[in-house]
């Protein structure tokens, strides 16, 4: 049993690891060099994918080591029991970033949270069967390689450790892709993926179903008078695409993306890496063999073109030179000094004899190489001026190899006229990182790439798995599914609202209901007697009143009559005499109903002979539609002068009638 105050084997290797951590923690340009172990175990690369997935090999305990010095103090005491991989919890997001070059492969490592990086590795790892030397070729020779997937398998699988379902974004090399600038009219959203392909194969055609195009908008520009949209479009083999997804599916491994080193710039834009003022710059990237330029507008990539001029170039260049001048040097000679520091070319240079008059600069010596570069980059800053209405570029970042103490970036500067400053992506950390396989060339920039492949969101960046008219699409039906739930939730929200409304109303109902039966069992009255006689008494009165009001209507039914016939009355038609009978008339079948009163008029119609007994007609018509008036009869009826008129003489007989039934009927309305 171990004592209180001893110290274990475990404690003595975390001491050492604080003391390499604190050595180390200032020190942003501190590497660790780290071999890559052999593996004792190594899963077919034609194995299905969760048995892989389950026996892809651990992290070499270097590598845990290196990782643990990178991490927080903290992290350390509470993975410690652990041993493996401790920089890395399930709660951070994990990327993976992969560089296919024609040299080796490139990985990067990064955890973050919430736009943070907590930890970067990175490593590069050389193959075993030399560089490639066709570029061009160079996706479709190594699909093609049998050894690529082992290969891969291998190092990817060493790389991880124990991480299980990272995000894995792999960038294929920038020659498996065709970059091309259309411009298209200004039209909808939804139907901007169409203009863009309608576009291309009218400039360059292509086999939509081999090939995977994906497009980015860049800005709106003036054409021919018409606002039109100017967009980079990307095209890509379908078929390498998916051999290289089949790979990784049978390592075990899910790819997340798949993109190209051209979206480098633009990942460290949107995690706040690179920040440049400048509303229109240029990003250099010094390749071995040849060298790239991207053009950028407002933080978006608007151009890009190869330029035949490497490293390689600039070796051929001084060689010459040298050769010219009775000096021979090799290759390795020529590459120590153009990549060598400020402070050790003059050693170098008075070494191998090439300034005898105490000049330093190797690249003020006009060599053809570099001349050549210059050249192509200013061609380059016209032509992107003139045809995209894009103000010239006023800053160049070189990138692609260390020149942070080399003379190439003050010379493109004087000589260009504009700024240029070397673009180092590792500096903006503010964890440390870790080198793994560092060549000397290289100097750890060449993963850059890598690094910044790692940096890629699924949402933003451009994705050969996912192109952008498919990302549109996704999000479209993202937002009608949207609405749709929105929709059924306010439904049922609504429904749920009413349900519990109509509840409480049955509920009140129910209430006053048991109110109601419980008076109705407790009884009106005692007994059902003298209910009976409640009854019938209320019944007399009610008998009692529709008796007065019918005499009260036979008393002023003359009055009413009257009334009726003056208002009825048209000017043509003059009464002469109203003759009353008061006596009641009683009828065999309505005797109990009606009180009949008999009334005669006498009169004349004037006007127009033709129109007096329609005249007249019309006005017996009018007063028969009275309540009161039951009928209206001409008795007689003749043609007679009248003031020297011809008028039509007449005599009505009207009876008039108290009809219950309808003065009950006219006291509701």
């Amino acid at each position: 049993m171990t004592k209180k105050f001893d110290i274990t084997s475990t404690e003595k290797l975390l001491q050492r690891i604080r003391q390499d951590q604190s050595s180390n923690k200032s020190d942003f340009s501190a590497r660790t060099l780290e071999s890559v172990e052999p593996l004792s175990l190594v899963t077919p690369i034609d194995a299905p994918v969760k048995a892989a997935s389950a026996l892809r090999p651990p992290m070499s305990q270097e590598h845990a080591d290196v990782s643990i010095s990178a991490a927080p103090e903290k992290s350390q005491k509470k993975t410690r029991s652990r041993g493996m991989l401790l920089p890395f919890s399930k709660n951070k997001k994990i990327t993976i970033g992969i560089e296919l070059r024609r040299d080796g492969i490139c990985l990067a490592m990064i955890k973050a949270s919430s736009k943070v990086i907590e930890h970067t590795s990175v490593r590069f790892v050389p193959y075993d069967t030399g560089p490639f030397k066709d570029e061009e070729t160079l996706l479709a020779d190594l699909l093609a390689a049998p050894w690529f997937g082992h290969f891969l398998q291998k190092q990817l699988g060493n790389f991880c450790g124990k991480i299980r379902k990272p995000n894995v974004w792999c960038g294929i090399p920038r020659e498996s892709v065709k970059m091309h600038n259309v411009t298209i009219p200004k039209v909808p959203q939804n139907e901007i993926a169409n203009a863009v392909f309608w576009s291309m194969q009218k400039g360059e055609s292509f086999d939509k179903d081999n090939t995977i195009m994906d497009f980015d908008l860049v800005k709106e520009i003036q054409e021919d008078s018409l606002t039109k949209l100017l967009a980079i479009v990307y095209l890509a083999r379908r078929r390498e695409i998916e051999l290289l997804v089949d790979i990784f599916k049978k390592m075990g491994f899910t790819l997340t993306g798949v993109s190209t080193p051209s979206v480098a710039l633009q990942n460290e834009i949107r995690w706040n890496h690179f920040t440049c003022e400048d509303e229109s710059f240029s990003r250099l990237v010094l390749g071995e063999n040849k060298s790239f330029i991207e053009l950028y507008y407002r933080n978006t990539l608007v151009f890009s073109r190869d330029i035949k001029t490497g490293i390689s170039s600039f070796i051929d260049s001084l060689m010459e030179w040298a050769v010219s001048r009775g000096i021979i040097l090799t290759e390795e000679q020529c590459r120590n000094l153009i990549l060598a520091e400020d402070r050790e070319v003059a050693s170098l240079a008075g070494g191998y004899g090439l300034f005898t008059d105490g000049e330093t600069d190797i690249f003020s010596l006009d060599l053809p190489a570099p001349v050549r570069l210059i050249r192509q980059i200013e061609r380059t800053f016209d032509y992107y001026q003139n045809n995209f209405q894009i103000p010239r570029c006023s800053r160049i970042y070189l990138s692609g190899i260390s020149f942070f103490d080399t003379g190439l970036a003050g010379y493109l500067s004087s000589e260009i006229g504009i700024p240029c400053l070397v673009h180092a992506p590792f500096a903006t950390l503010t964890r440390p990182i870790t080198i793994s396989q560092v060549d000397n060339a290289g100097g750890g920039y060449r993963l850059a790439a890598s690094f910044d492949m790692a940096l890629s969101e699924p949402d933003l960046t451009r994705n050969f798995l996912v192109p952008r008219a498919v990302r549109e699409k996704q999000k479209q039906e993202a937002r009608v599914n949207k609405i749709s739930i929105l929709s059924t939730a306010v439904i049922l929200i609504a429904c749920t609202v009413i349900f519990l409304w109509q509840n409480t109303q049955i509920e009140e109902k129910q209430a006053s209901l048991q109110i109601v039966n419980s008076e109705l069992k407790k009884g009106l009255f005692a007994d059902e007697t003298q209910a009976n006689t409640v009854l019938m008494t209320e019944l007399g009165k009610l008998k009692e009143n529709s008796s007065r009001v019918t005499k009260l209507a036979e008393r002023y039914l003359p009055k009413a009559v009257l009334g009726q016939i003056a208002l009825s009355l048209p000017p043509e038609i003059k009464l002469l005499r109203f003759d009353l009978d008061d006596q009641k008339i009683t009828t065999p079948s309505k005797s109990d109903q009606y009180g009949i009163r008999r009334i005669t008029l006498q009169g004349i119609v004037t006007g127009n002979r033709h129109n007096m007994e329609f005249i007249l007609a019309k006005y017996i018509r009018k007063i028969i539609q009275s309540s009161f008036i039951d009928s209206a009869i001409v008795v007689e009826k003749a043609t007679d002068i009248y003031m020297n008129n011809e008028v039509l003489s007449f005599t009505v007989q009207v009876k008039a009638a108290v009809d219950e039934i309808k003065l009950s009927e006219k006291k509701k309305t």
